[in-house]
């Protein structure tokens, strides 16, 4: 059985960033993650949100700050392009 997720909009708004250079393509970026999917032996914890403003995030209430992590801004788009496919 194949796991995957729909990265569409979060594609396009990180290579937007990217572009306007509110976030550095080689740089660090805070993401939220939601809860953990199982599906036969795969589990993915999936991305809901992507902060670049590290300093913010850490005050947001609605935040679980439990499931936010930082992450290399690459990592994360290899991480959407691999993982995006519509359910």
């Amino acid at each position: 059985m194949k796991l995957s997720y729909d990265y569409n909009d979060l594609i396009h708004e990180l290579h937007a960033d990217v572009k306007e250079e509110l976030v550095n393509a080689d740089g660090q970026i805070k993401v939220e993650r939601g809860e953990t999917i199982i599906v036969g032996r795969k589990s993915y914890a999936p991305v809901i949100d992507y902060f670049y403003d590290t300093d913010d995030v850490d005050q947001m209430k609605d935040v679980n700050q439990e499931r936010v992590q930082t992450i290399k801004v690459t990592e994360l788009m290899i991480e959407m392009l691999k993982m995006n496919e519509k359910i």
